[in-house]
């Protein structure tokens, strides 16, 4: 029985080790498809690409997947390889694709930021709702007891 035992355990640990992943053989980094070029770069322009953050310059490769967002002061316009180009002004974005559409690559342009629609209160008691494009929220409530302390 003990033998058993010993036996049972030596291949549970056995499979165990063998059940590892290797850490000698790391995944392969896929080399990013470039698609184009960044031109025209005024203002702050920005890149979101495998969760780094980095600036636009001028020549700059446009990779798949990436994201490029202008600022309130930023403007860029996109040469892709397929002979479109696409301009955003500023407070845009788009989500870079190897999409040979023109037109596809134009309708995926979004606005940033700022409000995209104002619901004022007409009572006290009723919170205004300000919904903004990137689909955050925020709820003013207007206070009609301005002058008293807290806890009063």
């Amino acid at each position: 029985m003990k033998k058993i035992a010993i036996a049972l355990i030596a291949t549970f640990a056995a499979l165990s080790v063998w059940a590892q992943p290797s850490l000698q053989t790391p995944a392969p980094v896929q080399t990013p498809q470039s698609v184009g070029m960044a031109v025209n770069v005024t203002g702050l322009v920005t890149q979101s690409f495998r969760n780094q953050l980095s600036n636009v310059v001028e020549k700059m490769p446009l990779y798949v997947d990436a994201r490029i967002m202008t600022s309130s002061t930023g403007g860029v316009t996109l040469d892709f390889d397929n002979g479109c180009d696409v301009t955003l002004k500023e407070n845009e974005s788009i989500k870079v694709s190897d999409d040979k559409d023109c037109a596809a690559l134009w309708a995926a342009v979004t606005p940033v930021g700022g409000p995209a629609a104002v619901v004022t209160a007409t009572s006290s008691t009723i919170p205004a709702l300000v919904i903004g494009a990137g689909g955050a929220a925020a709820i003013i409530i207007s206070n009609r007891d301005k002058n008293k302390a807290s806890g009063s």
